[in-house]
């Protein structure tokens, strides 16, 4: 437990921020809060603790405080507003810290063990994107090899020859872009919460799935908002939310509609201070009683789910100081709601 003056220094702490930080109470008195988060952090943190705190009187964040011997931990940090009876003025505010290092990388670790067990799932389709333009790549490479033979034959082989390699450059970069996007997608490490283009996150997730799309005939509509603030999160644990978020709209489209086509929107607007992303399918929906039900785990309609995905994506998304909900869609299927916050770094 710690308290703070409005521009942010410790006027004092519970003696557990010695068994917590390894400093004592009276080494942190006076001390501005900024000096402890990480450098990566700190203005994203404290910026939206001063807009929230002025707001709404109180404010929860999940970020990394630095210790005594020089290395961070992740901290879960409620803070709350304390007021001048009659101005409203902030004179003081009270936060409550707990140190949940071992929840977040056990997190992190079920966050990776789960990218595995999708690109499994992905398998044919991520073998697909990359024969495609291997198998291009020896086309060009075969008939150029047959106009080399004819060079001194036809004066038009050389270009053609040019053009083959041009072909065979391209293609090859291709399937190095394929590749180079599934190794970052299976990064394991800390989380880096960074700022990031909606758009270009939510591209990354659509190639991921566009195969399995494909196969069922499932057509996926991005709908972005022009100009779109930047948000704040970790660039492969938002995809993996994002296509987990898409790949259940898939399936709940296969279950509805067969064979037969179907379409699925991945859109996302400003709101307020945020960024709201929606995923709405054309499925058969869940009962309006049981919405929250879905993002509990082990909850599954699937014969062959887990009941992980959407529980283990709102966790994510809450990691990022964000939410994640569903609602029935205006035309019937359902709509899954991810709010960001905006990126003020």
């Amino acid at each position: 437990i710690s308290r703070h003056s409005p521009d942010g220094r410790f006027l004092d702490a519970s003696p557990a921020a010695y068994r917590l930080l390894g400093l004592w109470p009276e080494q942190l008195r006076g001390r501005a809060v900024y000096s402890l988060l990480h450098p990566h952090e700190r203005r994203q943190v404290l910026r939206q603790a001063a807009a929230a705190l002025d707001q709404d009187g109180y404010h929860t964040t999940t970020c990394r405080v630095r210790q005594a011997a020089g290395g961070y931990r992740w901290f879960e940090i409620a803070s709350r507003a304390i007021r001048e009876t009659y101005t409203g003025a902030v004179v003081e505010v009270v936060s409550v810290s707990r140190d949940i290092t071992l929840r977040i990388e056990a997190q992190e670790n079920l966050a990776h063990s789960a990218r595995l067990a999708t690109l499994g799932e992905l398998a044919s389709g991520i073998a697909h994107e990359i024969n495609q333009p291997l198998a291009a790549v020896v086309n060009y490479a075969n008939a150029s090899q047959r106009y080399l033979q004819g060079l001194e034959r036809d004066p038009q082989a050389r270009e053609r020859v040019g053009q083959g390699l041009q072909r065979i450059s391209e293609q090859a970069t291709h399937a190095a872009e394929v590749i180079r996007r599934l190794r970052a997608f299976l990064r394991k490490g800390p989380r880096r919460l960074q700022a990031l283009d909606m758009a270009e996150v939510a591209g990354e997730a659509m190639r991921l799935c566009a195969w399995e799309a494909a196969r069922d005939q499932v057509a996926v509509e991005l709908r972005m908002s022009a100009q779109l603030p930047l948000v704040y999160a970790d660039r492969v644990l938002l995809e993996q939310v994002l296509l987990n978020l898409l790949r259940n709209a898939i399936d709940a489209n296969r279950e509805q509609h067969g064979e037969r086509p179907s379409r699925i929107l991945l859109g996302a607007v400003r709101e307020g201070d945020g960024v709201r992303v929606e995923v709405a399918d054309q499925g058969p929906g869940v009962a309006p009683g049981r919405l929250d039900d879905i993002f509990t785990p082990f909850t599954t309609s699937k014969a062959d789910g887990l009941g992980l995905g959407l529980s283990m994506s709102r966790s994510l998304i809450e990691g990022f100081g964000g939410s994640l909900w569903a609602r029935a869609g205006d035309n019937g299927g359902l709509v899954l709601c991810c709010r960001l916050a905006v990126s003020r770094g």
